[in-house]
């Protein structure tokens, strides 16, 4: 995400959720499928 002004992230053939690399690290539902809980910036 630290390379692109904006990233779309899937799930089951459905955007989840699309935005800034911050919106993105914000986001509850990206950090339960594809960053983890424990991740950290």
């Amino acid at each position: 995400l630290a390379i692109t002004d904006r990233a779309y992230i899937m799930r089951e053939g459905q955007i989840l959720a699309a935005g800034s690399a911050e919106e993105l690290y914000d986001n509850p539902l990206v950090r339960k499928y594809y960053l983890g809980t424990g991740f950290q910036r």
